[in-house]
């Protein structure tokens, strides 16, 4: 939402696995992943079709290649795209210190991507009105005792859902 210079228009956000992607604070065996998946399937299926296909993988969508290129760039660094080097490429990440809206911020203990420390990461970057608020949820404590990265939006994991809405609710209330 930061990029966005209009932001502040909103009344709300819920954030639903959003931090770094930082590979040091991943769970070795995601972190190997992710590393063949930038440093190999990404350059060869751009090679290959101009894009990287992803999806075909059942790995997360297609990525244009620019994209996943800088996405990996960010990767390498525990700031992402707050790090000095990548930042002063980009004058609107000064919109993400001058949030004036409520968040709420959604993670889950096994999220591989979205780490406690990624989480942390990100989020010490923003500056808002009033504090993030931030729920976790422990995956072992859900339907099916996983969530991941990928898993938020799966039917098994309804309470979250409800969660989401209850406080996309509260926003929406607040600016009535």
């Amino acid at each position: 939402m930061g990029f966005a210079a209009n932001c502040n228009e909103l009344s709300g956000m819920v954030g639903v696995a959003v931090s770094t992607g930082y590979f040091g604070t991943m769970p070795l065996a995601y972190r190997l992943r992710a590393h063949l998946f930038f440093k190999a399937i990404t350059p060869v299926s751009n090679a290959l079709f101009g894009y990287v296909r992803a999806k075909d993988l059942n790995l997360m969508e297609d990525l244009p290649p620019k994209l996943a290129r800088e996405w990996a760039r960010w990767c390498t660094n525990e700031d992402f795209f707050f790090a000095p080097k990548f930042a002063r490429k980009d004058p609107f990440l000064r919109t993400y210190r001058t949030l004036e809206f409520p968040v709420h911020v959604y993670t889950a203990s096994d999220d591989e991507i979205s780490t406690e420390d990624n989480t942390k990461n990100f989020w010490k970057h923003i500056s808002t009105k009033e504090p993030v608020k931030f729920t976790r949820y422990n995956a072992a404590d859900m339907p099916r005792k996983s969530v991941g990265h990928f898993g938020y939006f799966r039917s098994a994991n309804e309470p979250i859902w409800q969660d989401i809405l209850a406080s996309l609710n509260s926003f929406n209330e607040r600016a009535a």
